[in-house]
């Protein structure tokens, strides 16, 4: 979208805002699940040990390091990287789906109902008052608000079922979410 919207300036904004985005939530929901998901408080080296427990987290670190010493795989790792990046968005998904419970969704309540609203409606209202406030123009502008209008990942379903929270209510949040964009992301 970024691409066929603002061309190559857009394609470089979205991966820095990517880039800004995932190992900050990522790190935020672990924490978050450490926190609630797992009773006690634990201390700091407990929580530091979770956190290196997580695919997300290393592959954000791992990354990052690889564009740091500016080391490219070569094309043949590229290749075969791109092909699982693109199947695991599919089959995130359909593990997702496999969990779901459809009645759920006829009768959401309080917390289905809340995540939903605060993702699709609540943060792109944040970023574009804090647009507005920045002064943000142009594709700058076009990129901020949509890249905050997106469902969820379904790495959340994932997170939630590795670290023992509510995978059940994950893959509801996720499947409304994704149905609702449907008309909340075109008015973004």
């Amino acid at each position: 979208m970024a691409d066929r919207l603002w061309g190559a300036e857009g394609v470089a904004l979205i991966a820095v805002a990517i880039v800004a985005m995932i190992p900050l939530l990522n790190v935020l929901s672990v924490l978050v699940m450490i926190r609630y998901a797992h009773g006690p408080s634990k201390d700091v080296l407990h929580i530091l040990t979770d956190l290196m427990k997580i695919p997300y987290i290393w592959s954000a670190a791992i990354g990052l390091a690889i564009n740091f010493v500016d080391l490219m795989p070569p094309d043949a790792i590229m290749v075969s990287m791109e092909m699982m990046g693109r199947a695991a968005l599919a089959a995130g998904l359909m593990v997702v789906g496999a969990s779901l419970d459809i009645g759920a969704l006829r009768r959401p309540g309080p917390a289905l109902t809340t995540a939903t609203l605060l993702r699709l409606v609540g943060m792109p209202s944040l970023v574009a008052g804090f647009a507005a406030i920045l002064g943000l123009t142009g594709a700058a502008h076009g990129i901020a608000i949509p890249a905050t209008a997106i469902p969820s990942s379904p790495g959340a379903y994932l997170l939630a079922r590795q670290m023992g929270g509510d995978a059940k209510l994950m893959a509801e949040i996720l499947t409304l979410q994704t149905l609702a964009a449907i008309v909340t992301l075109p008015m973004t």
